[in-house]
């Protein structure tokens, strides 16, 4: 089977809404911590250990911290 550009195009497209699910189902997941609901709750609502449920709340205070960072490079160079 030859790929075309069109099944480049389809696989991108459906890569991105992927990640853009993902990134909300990560957000509301942040959001219930942040309301107090424990890792278990949270774990439960989404059908995902507690484990992964941590290691998502860790990279997104990673994200923030290097947004932060970067900001205030932007910032202090002018951009």
């Amino acid at each position: 089977m030859v790929f075309g550009v069109d099944n480049g195009i389809d696989f991108a497209i459906m890569n991105y809404m992927a990640n853009k699910i993902k990134t909300k189902r990560n957000a509301e997941i942040e959001e219930l911590f942040n309301k107090g609901y424990s890792l278990s709750e949270i774990a439960q609502k989404f059908g995902i250990t507690r484990e992964r449920v941590r290691v998502i709340l860790e990279q997104r205070k990673e994200y923030r911290k290097q947004f932060r960072r970067l900001s205030k490079l932007k910032e202090e160079q002018g951009f």
